[in-house]
């Protein structure tokens, strides 16, 4: 049992290894989605993949609907920040379409914050805001996430901001 585990822990590191500037980015990989569902979402995400003329990495808690997919993205540059967009939009939508969670396991954060009201409502938007203002009326704890959230694909927070140079 213990080389099964292994194997897997190890997979991670496997795959943000691979060569080259497109990597698996992680901003859907938490989607969970009815097991009577799941071959057809996980069909649909392979199509999206092709659209956006990229592939993924996966791996899953497969007996719960939770898929674990990394589109394979170059984020040094625009078009993968707006393939991560499209991505991220088409999929807030499947999930919808499949009576899905966007949010699977664990938790919003700036990658999947702009969907909490697309998979929950206005209503219920306005209500958690209301009850983030209550607890946290300077909006010092986690500001910009799950409520009023930041853009997911602005790219002054990520890693490698706009005019990003690979040094020579």
């Amino acid at each position: 049992q213990k080389p099964v585990w292994e194997v897997r822990e190890a997979c991670l590191n496997i795959m943000m290894s691979m060569k080259g500037d497109g990597k698996p980015v992680s901003f859907i990989e938490d989607c969970a989605v009815p097991l009577e569902h799941l071959a057809d979402y996980t069909d649909a995400v392979t199509e999206l993949f092709t659209r956006h003329g990229t592939r993924g990495t996966w791996y899953a808690h497969a007996s719960v609907g939770c898929l674990h997919v990394r589109p394979i993205l170059n984020m040094k540059d625009e078009a993968g920040v707006k393939a991560m967009r499209g991505i991220a939009e088409a999929a807030c939508d499947l999930v919808r379409q499949f009576k899905g969670s966007y949010s699977g396991e664990h938790g919003d954060g700036i990658s999947r914050s702009e969907f909490v009201e697309p998979m929950f409502g206005g209503p219920l938007t306005r209500a958690f805001e209301a009850v983030k203002d209550g607890f946290d009326p300077e909006n010092r704890l986690n500001p910009g996430k799950i409520v009023r959230p930041l853009k997911m694909d602005d790219r002054s927070l990520m890693r490698f901001p706009p005019g990003y140079a690979t040094p020579i």
